[in-house]
């Protein structure tokens, strides 16, 4: 509905309501709209003069842009309930006050202006105002005005309206000082105000600010929400901040969350990636203490992080592990205990595993045979390497950039210079070179002296638009 053609059928005045309408389906009365009272203007007719402010008429937005929407809160509108001339007057009164305190920072004739809007605003009013205010300097000027002209403190879900106005404008100086009032009110951030508040603290880069938010709740005995508790390890995890994930996580579960098998995976992976395998193996015996079965996720992240830090027995342990229990390995696990084994010079075992892995498969996996390619060019067994990209054609399909780039990296490691000349003839059969294949051949020539050669390659480079990094 166009509020612009609201004046034509609504009248100067709304009509009081009744006390059925003003109850809502469980029973409960609702708080009366301070502007439906009998003896106020409804106000819905476009010109919006103020004579002390000397004020235009601007032009009137999209309805739908009057409301922001935050992503924790989309089903709790203030218009909710209302009929559509009340929900007409307050959309409008809202785009009036926003008007307001989005030009004209709060003063007399500020206050003058907003009081003309509406006397004594409604908490719906407020939370419209609140979420559709450009900035949250107004939107705390307002919050602090609207109850001091209503006389008493604001309701739990108005509070809960500023936090997330804090949130989306990333604007947290305050939130100590809300929080202390919220506190005394008995009140307490609901848990959309909570993931809010985190999530954009993780969004701005700051993490740590983070960690404090979660302290500053418990000083006040709020219960941070579980979602919140999960989005900040989450990125704790992200930016190797372990004894801050751990310390979260021990605090979850000392506040009564259950905590779960992916909160242990992402612990366990921060903690074997840096290299504290004792940690890791220490969360790993807590899980199961607290009978949790591991997945396959876990046991993935498992080979590959034990198997790094060069702990093969440990990853075959886990491989083993993970069969006993019934879990069938995936694509992921094959290709990271391979890369494992050729890493530690072991090819024969990968060997026998990649046929395992190839018993029964309709479709290659490329990355296993990227993977072993490099192993066998990595010991020299160049001949084994090329069989494998004659395997992949067989199967139907057609060797990439990627696995040719395997095998000319092998061979310039090995210094065989003409073989990787020959390599890469045969490459473009079957696959376009990349920047990263240009700047092993480059390297090859180097090694080799044959510095006229790379005459002949210039020209190519520039027919197709790609420049070698020196």
């Amino acid at each position: 509905m166009s509020v612009p053609r609201v004046r034509s059928f609504i009248p100067r005045f709304a009509f009081k309501q009744s006390t059925a309408s003003s109850q809502n389906v469980s029973g409960e009365e609702k708080p009366p709209m301070a502007f439906t009272a009998s003896a106020q203007p409804c106000r819905v007719h476009p010109p919006c003069h103020f004579s002390s402010m000397k004020m235009l008429w601007i032009g009137r937005r999209n309805d739908r842009s009057l409301y922001r929407n935050f992503s924790s809160d989309k089903a709790s509108l203030p218009m909710a309930g209302l009929g559509n001339y009340s929900r007409a007057c307050v959309m409008h009164s809202v785009d009036e006050i926003c008007r307001i305190l989005d030009n004209i920072p709060l003063g007399t004739e500020s206050e003058d202006a907003l009081s003309a809007v509406v006397p004594k605003p409604s908490a719906e009013l407020v939370i419209g105002v609140l979420r559709r205010v450009r900035s949250f300097r107004a939107a705390m000027d307002y919050f602090r005005w609207s109850e001091k002209v209503i006389g008493e403190p604001h309701r739990v879900e108005v509070y809960n309206s500023l936090l997330l106005s804090m949130a989306n404008h990333k604007s947290f100086e305050s939130v100590e000082k809300v929080f202390q009032e919220m506190s005394l009110l008995g009140f307490g951030p609901s848990p959309n105000a909570c993931l809010e508040l985190v999530t954009n603290l993780v969004k701005s880069g700051k993490v740590k600010e983070g960690v404090d938010l979660i302290e500053k709740m418990r000083k006040f005995s709020f219960r941070p929400a579980f979602s919140a508790y999960t989005t900040l390890i989450g990125a704790l995890a992200y930016a190797h901040e372990k004894d801050l994930a751990l310390g979260l996580f021990n605090q979850m579960q000392e506040m009564g969350y259950e905590v779960n098998v992916t909160l242990f995976t992402t612990l366990v992976r921060i903690f074997a990636r840096d290299g504290q395998l004792d940690s890791a193996i220490s969360l790993l015996d807590q899980m199961k203490s607290q009978s949790f079965d591991a997945d396959i996720v876990l046991y993935n992240v498992c080979i590959d992080c034990f198997g790094k830090e060069g702990k093969v027995e440990m990853a075959w342990k886990f491989l083993h592990e993970m069969r006993t229990q019934g879990i069938e390995p995936d694509d992921v696990t094959y290709t990271s205990m391979l890369g494992v084994l050729c890493k530690a010079n072991r090819l024969d075992e990968a060997i026998e595993l990649f046929e395992q892995m190839e018993i029964g498969r309709k479709f290659p996996c490329a990355f296993a045979y990227n993977i072993m390619i490099s192993g066998y060019g990595s010991a020299g067994r160049f001949d084994e390497a090329y069989m494998l990209l004659e395997r992949l054609r067989e199967k139907g399909c057609i060797p990439s950039v990627v696995s040719y780039n395997c095998i000319l990296t092998c061979l310039k490691k090995k210094g065989i210079v003409d073989e990787a000349l020959r390599v890469f003839d045969e490459m473009r059969k079957d696959a376009e070179p990349n920047v990263y294949t240009y700047n092993l051949l480059i390297d090859i020539l180097f090694m080799a002296g044959k510095l006229k050669m790379l005459l002949k390659f210039g020209k190519s480079w520039k027919m197709l638009d790609c420049f070698p990094i020196y």
